[in-house]
């Protein structure tokens, strides 16, 4: 009866660990299948973070091209209104003189090595090829900056009013006195001191006036021709007149910057004179 009993105890205990195994087994495959699922849900979700995130890096990065594109739109179009609107302000300044012959041109970016003091251009039109000359005038934004030195077919050089070599007759326009404006060329003591023309032989019929404008009376060298329109070719900046002599002295500043000139007028005096 014992030994019965203890076999059963031992059936018991036996069956009773294989049961506590198995569940113990069936539990650790139940943890890893969820742990499995787990992680493959991380994997999953990080998977579509990251693309997430790669879609919204990619409609930023459209963004700022999309950004630059329209800055760069905006800067060609600002620059095409000053065109328009230097264009337009020589056409009215061609039409308060009818009797003038104007012929409209470009200005080409000046190279490397050239002078400051010349500028090249081509005309708007071939019909105005025959009507530009040597000697003629050049205008922009209402005032006088060069004459024609060369032509060449349909663009032509022109020597700034600033250089050394030129030289014309004018008229200051508050004290009504007339001398000649010569250009000061580079690297002189007047121009590092602002003046880029001087004004001699200038009566002294009354006193220069600081900040009066010089305009042009008629070209120094063709006297022949007619007064011209009254073209700005600078501002008095310094002006001085001594007790005895014959004449006063004067200075003037250019008052445009030829940087910012894109187009110009050319004046042909020689068909202007012939009417």
């Amino acid at each position: 009866m014992l030994r019965s009993t203890i076999k059963s105890l031992v059936f018991v205990v036996v069956g009773g660990g294989l049961l506590l195994a198995y569940l113990m087994a069936t539990d650790k495959l139940v943890w890893q299948a969820k742990t499995s699922k787990v992680t493959q849900s991380d994997v999953t979700q990080s998977e579509t973070k990251k693309t997430s995130q790669a879609a919204c890096v990619d409609e930023q990065l459209k963004s700022v091209i999309e950004v630059e594109r329209l800055h760069v739109q905006l800067a060609q179009m600002k620059t095409e209104l000053a065109d328009y609107q230097e264009v337009k302000q020589l056409l009215r300044f061609q039409t308060d003189y009818p009797q003038m012959k104007f012929s409209l041109a470009k200005v080409l970016r000046p190279l490397p090595d050239a002078s400051r003091h010349v500028m090249n251009a081509c005309l708007v039109s071939q019909g105005d090829r025959a009507k530009v000359k040597s000697g003629d005038l050049v205008v922009a934004q209402g005032f006088l900056v060069a004459e024609v030195i060369k032509t060449d077919q349909d663009c032509f050089e022109a020597l700034m009013v600033s250089s050394d070599h030129s030289s014309f007759e004018i008229q200051l326009t508050s004290s009504g006195i007339r001398g000649v404006a010569v250009g000061l060329g580079d690297e002189s003591e007047e121009e590092t001191r602002g003046a880029n023309l001087r004004i001699k032989y200038l009566e002294r019929t009354s006193s220069a006036v600081i900040g009066e404008q010089a305009v042009v009376v008629k070209r120094f060298m063709h006297a022949k021709y007619r007064a011209l329109p009254q073209l700005i070719i600078g501002d008095v900046i310094r002006a001085h007149r001594e007790e005895n002599g014959l004449f006063q002295s004067a200075a003037l500043t250019l008052p445009f910057r030829r940087e910012t000139i894109k187009w110009v007028l050319v004046i042909s005096l020689s068909d202007s004179a012939a009417q």
